[in-house]
C-alpha cells in the first residue's frame, strides 16, 4: 500500500534533509516519542480500543499525516456507527503502515526516516536513548555519536571500502570494486559488551532490507578490528575462510535430506534433535488431537490459520524454565521460507487444556 505525507510533512523532511534546522527533526521525534509512549502502554496497536486508535491518527493528522478526507469526514459525522467508526480509524493506519496485526512505531518512523539500516548516527542515537528510557534493554549495544576529532561516517565507510579491495587479490579487485559500487553503506557507531571505546560498523547492503553482505568493524581511530562475540572477522579473515567451502553440518545434511527439522515427525525430532525433545506416553493425547485442539483454539479467537504450514514439538521440558512438565507445542507458521505472522499453542498433553498460546506480534520467543 502506498504511504501518502502531506505537502507539509514533505517541506519538513526537505529541511531535514538539508540540515536548514534541528528544530524539525526535533519536533517530529517528539511525535515518535508519543506514539512509542502509546505502544508500551497499550500494547499492541491490534489490541487497541477505538480512542486509542482515533488518538494515533489525530496525533498523525497534527503532524502532517494526509488521510483521505472523504474517509476522515465519515469518521467525524456523529450519525456514522460506532463499528463503521472503528472500521475506518482502524483502516486508516493500516492502509498506512501495513496489516493490522504487523503496524508498530518503527514502521511509523521508518515512514519518515527510511529504513533503519539508513538512519542518520543522530537517528540511530535518539531512537537507542529513547527507548532504553521506556522499557527494559537486555541488549549491550548502545548507538553513540562521534565526539570532536573523531572520524566522520563518510571517512568510516572510506575506510572499510578500501579495507575490503586490500583483501581481495589484484585480479578480482575491480570486480570487487564494481560490486561494492552498486552497494548501500550502512553506519553505526556504537558500543557493546565490555567494550570502554566506541567503534565504527560498517554494513555494505544489497538493498536497505538485506542482510549485510559485507561488515567491517572499525576501532575509533579507523583501525580495522574483529569481534567474535559479534561475529565479525576482518575482510583477509573473512575471504580466508570463503575461499574453502565448509562441511554441512550433520543438522544441514539431514535436513537437505529429510526437510526443515521444524517439519520433521516426532519420532526424528526425538531421535536426533537431543534430549529436550521426547515422544507421547499411551496415557497422553495424540498429535492429531493435539493439533485439533490448538486449532480450535485459534478459531475462537478469530484466527484463520488454513493456508499456515504446521509444526508438532513434544517437548520433555522447558529449558529456559518457564514449563517444567511435558508439553506439546503446536506451531502455524504462514510462510515457512520467509515467517511473517506464527502461532504457537502450548497444549498439556494429559488433559488436552491449551496452556498458552502466543503469536509473533507478542514480542515474545512463543
Amino acid at each position: 500500500m502506498k504511504r501518502r505525507i502531506s505537502v507539509s510533512l514533505v517541506l519538513v523532511l526537505a529541511l531535514l534533509t538539508l540540515s536548514v534546522t534541528a528544530a524539525a527533526a526535533t519536533l517530529l521525534n517528539h511525535m515518535f516519542e508519543q506514539v512509542i509512549d502509546m505502544e508500551v502502554e497499550k500494547g499492541p496497536f491490534h489490541t487497541w480500543s477505538y480512542d486509542e486508535k482515533l488518538r494515533l491518527v489525530s496525533l498523525l493528522e497534527e503532524n502532517g499525516w494526509d488521510f483521505p478526507e472523504e474517509r476522515l469526514t465519515v469518521l467525524h459525522d456523529a450519525d456514522t456507527r460506532a463499528d463503521e467508526k472503528e472500521a475506518i480509524v482502524t483502516s486508516l493506519i493500516t492502509d498506512a503502515f501495513g496489516r493490522e496485526d504487523a503496524v508498530s512505531h518503527i514502521d511509523i518512523i521508518e515512514s519518515v526516516k527510511g529504513p533503519m539500516s539508513l538512519w542518520s548516527l543522530e537517528d540511530r542515537f535518539w531512537y537507542s536513548e529513547y527507548i532504553r528510557s521506556k522499557i527494559d534493554v537486555l541488549d549491550t549495544w548502545r548507538d553513540c555519536l562521534p565526539a570532536e576529532g573523531d572520524l566522520t561516517a563518510m571517512q568510516a565507510v572510506s575506510i572499510a571500502r578500501e579495507a575490503l579491495l586490500k583483501a581481495c587479490n589484484e585480479d578480482a579487485r575491480e570486480q570487487k570494486e564494481n560490486e561494492l559500487n552498486g552497494m548501500i553503506a550502512s553506519v553505526s557507531f556504537f558500543t557493546t559488551g565490555g567494550t570502554a571505546d566506541p567503534r565504527w560498523m560498517i554494513d555494505f547492503l544489497q538493498d536497505p532490507y538485506a542482510s549485510a553482505a559485507y561488515t567491517v568493524l572499525l576501532t575509533r581511530d579507523g583501525t580495522v578490528t574483529e569481534d567474535d562475540l559479534l561475529g565479525i572477522h576482518t575482510p583477509e579473515h573473512e575471504l580466508s575462510l570463503s575461499a574453502t567451502p565448509s562441511e554441512p553440518t550433520v543438522l544441514e545434511q539431514l535436513e537437505s535430506e529429510k526437510g526443515r527439522c521444524e517439519f520433521w515427525s516426532l519420532e526424528d525430532k526425538a531421535a536426533i534433535l537431543g534430549e529436550e525433545n521426547g515422544l507421547p506416553s499411551a496415557d497422553d493425547i495424540s498429535e492429531a488431537m493435539a493439533i485439533s485442539i490448538a486449532l480450535e483454539s485459534l478459531s475462537a479467537q478469530g484466527v484463520d490459520t488454513a493456508s499456515f504450514a504446521t509444526a508438532v514439538w513434544y517437548k520433555r521440558y522447558d529449558p529456559y524454565g518457564s514449563l517444567s512438565e511435558p508439553f506439546y507445542a503446536i506451531y502455524f507458521i504462514d510462510d515457512p521460507d520467509a515467517p511473517y505472522r506464527s502461532y504457537c499453542v502450548i497444549i498439556d498433553p494429559q488433559s488436552g487444556a491449551v496452556l498458552e498460546t502466543t503469536s509473533s506480534t507478542d514480542n515474545s520467543n512463543g
